[in-house]
This record gives structure tokens, sequence and C-alpha cells, in this order.
């Protein structure tokens, strides 16, 4: 075993010093040299940190490959805040996909019925309205019948009496939600 240092050249073109002592002692990820934590022994969020590590990194990890198995404290705050997000994206996508779903539901109310209750409706406003001329023209059918003797205020109340009561046509449609 050589103590000679190794150079390496990176894919940035960073010059990499590493000694086969040091080997064990860099970080898997970036090859720094200074505060390292084991990637088998830290835990975050009752997880082991190479746990975290292999669904975040496409690497083929295994404690006895013969790699260094330490992370920096840069890298393995990295890590972790990688796996944090990670998890608030998938929880966030689950209730998004969760209120989607009841949103469906809630607009699934069956268009039939809510037609049914609409032309409902609509017949008994209908027939209420129908109701009111009735009554109106009832009162005043047979009284104060304009004749040669009446007066022209006596005209005036009759016509007034038989026109009918404005009636306010405000229509409901009351759309009834089912839970599926």
């Amino acid at each position: 075993m050589s103590n000679n240092p190794e150079l390496i050249i990176s894919e940035n073109n960073r010059i990499i010093d590493i000694s086969h002592k040091d080997f064990q002692k860099i970080c898997r990820s970036c090859l720094n040299k200074n505060g390292m934590v084991n990637l088998f022994c830290s835990i975050h969020e009752g997880t082991l940190l190479i746990e975290i590590y292999k669904t975040l990194s496409p690497c083929q990890l295994n404690e006895n490959d013969g790699l260094p198995n330490k992370l920096c404290y840069t890298c393995a705050d990295f890590v972790k805040q990688l796996y944090t997000f990670k998890k608030r994206t998938l929880e966030s996508e689950l209730i998004l996909q969760n209120i989607c779903v009841k949103r469906e539901r809630e607009s699934e109310i069956n268009p039939l019925n809510v037609d049914v209750k609409r032309e409902l409706e609509h017949e008994n406003m209908n027939i209420k309205q129908e109701k009111a001329k009735d009554d109106c023209y009832d009162s005043t059918e047979n009284e104060n019948c304009a004749d040669e003797n009446s007066t022209e205020d006596d005209v005036k109340n009759t016509r007034r009496k038989r026109t009918p009561k404005k009636i306010r046509n405000s229509q409901k449609i009351v759309i009834k939600k089912t839970r599926l």
C-alpha cells in the first residue's frame, strides 16, 4: 500500500488529491475531506441516511463496496433538505389529488335529477302564478262592472282591481348534493 497521493481531475476540471490512507475519510458525494458523517449510522427523521441517499441518487451503495461510506456535513445537510423537499412534494401531491377526487365526486350530481328538480320548481311557480291570477280576477269579476251609470272613478277602480298583482319571478334552483 502506497501513501502516494493520487491526482484526480474531476468532470468540472477540479484537481483532487487523494492519498490511499485518506480514501475512506473523504465525502462520497463531493470528495471533500472535512467534517464527515457515516452514511450507515446517521439517522434523519427516523431513517438511515444511506436509505435517504439511495432514494435521491442513482449510485449503487453498499456498505462493503470498498468506497467511502461518509458524507461531509454540507452534502449530508443537502441530502436531508432534498429528502424533506421530496416528502413535502409527495404529501402535497396526495392532498391535491384527494381534493380533485372530492371535487369530481361533488360534481357528479346526476344531471337528470337536477333537471327534474328544476322542472318541478318551474311548474310549481307557474301553478302559484296562475292561482294568484285567478284569486285576483275572482274577487273583481262580478263587482263594480262598468255600466252607463258608472263614474270615471268607478271604471278606474274596476280596471285596477282586474289588473293582476305583480308576481315576482324568483325561481330558486336547488341542487341537492349527494355523496357517493
